[in-house]
This record gives C-alpha cells, sequence and structure tokens, in this order.
C-alpha cells in the first residue's frame, strides 16, 4: 500500500522516493521467518540481470498468527538489463 498522502519525516522515519525503473518482484504469503529464502529465490531469480543494489519490501496487514500475511520484495534492476 503507497501512502495517499506526504509524511513528515520526524526522529527515525526518512523519507526516500523509489527511482522509476523495472524491478524484480516475489510474493511471499505466510510467515515473515521465510523471508530470508523468498529474498535468496528472488535474486537468484535474478542471476544473469543487472540489479541497482536498491531493496525493498511492502507489507500486507496479516491475520493474528501472521499466516496470512502477504509481504511483496522487490529488487530493483539496472537499465542497462545485463550483468556486467
Amino acid at each position: 500500500m503507497f501512502v495517499p498522502r506526504p509524511v513528515a519525516a520526524t526522529g527515525e522515519v526518512s523519507l526516500l522516493t523509489l527511482p522509476a525503473g523495472r524491478a524484480a518482484h516475489l510474493r511471499l504469503t505466510g510467515s515473515y521467518a521465510a523471508l530470508p529464502a523468498a529474498w535468496e529465490r528472488l535474486l537468484a531469480g535474478c542471476e544473469g540481470r543487472a540489479r541497482t543494489g536498491l531493496h525493498w519490501e511492502v507489507y500486507t496487514a496479516s491475520g493474528p498468527d501472521g499466516d496470512a500475511a502477504e509481504t511483496d520484495l522487490f529488487a530493483l534492476l539496472h537499465p542497462s538489463g545485463a550483468a556486467p
């Protein structure tokens, strides 16, 4: 979910704007404990593609046990395409 209106940066909260471009994406459904393996799968799927090094996660609200959670993982791809 994207923030519908501006947010002020205060305390430990900082703001950044994601650059435009293509990103590899993987949706994890279930426990957050599976995040490390999900990142490994996403990055393995990017093999042969140049990445910018910018990665982020988007969380969807979960149930009380966390099993219904959905987490979208993204890895920004370099515009040049192929890895050097």
